[in-house]
């Protein structure tokens, strides 16, 4: 019996400030069998979400696997994303705050202050499961 190991590493064209990584290892395990296993890291630096600075996003890293077998036509794969269970929020917006406008306007002439609002989106947490694909 023949085995073939192959290893890649991949690192992508990306946006300044984001570090992505993957490896991916592949081994025959006899038959028309392949072992498959895949690790990604993502990576981004703080970043800021309004145009005044004000507002930002944390810096945070995020690690995904996944590891399984191949067959013809048929795969079965474990995984498991936000391997760490890391809870940095990821993703939010800096928007005016219309609702509490009333309550801040200032008496003079032409004075209006503009309430900002952020409002951030929750990260996903940790998930991990099997998933079983099969071509015909």
């Amino acid at each position: 019996m023949r085995h073939h190991r192959h290893c890649a590493v991949a690192f992508g064209l990306k946006p300044q400030g984001i570090e992505i990584a993957l490896a991916v290892y592949k081994a025959d395990i006899g038959g028309d069998l392949t072992w498959v296993s895949e690790f990604s890291v993502q990576a981004q630096s703080k970043r800021y979400v309004d145009d005044d600075e004000r507002s930002f996003l944390q810096g945070f890293w995020t690690a995904d696997l996944r590891s399984g077998v191949e067959g013809e036509g048929w795969s079965v794969t474990a995984y498991v994303d936000n391997l760490f269970n890391d809870d940095t929020i990821k993703a939010g917006l800096a928007n005016t705050d219309f609702p509490n406008l009333a309550a801040i306007i200032v008496p003079g002439p032409f004075t209006l202050i503009l309430p900002s609002n952020f409002t951030a989106n929750l990260p996903d947490r940790r998930q991990f499961g099997v998933r079983a694909n099969y071509s015909f």
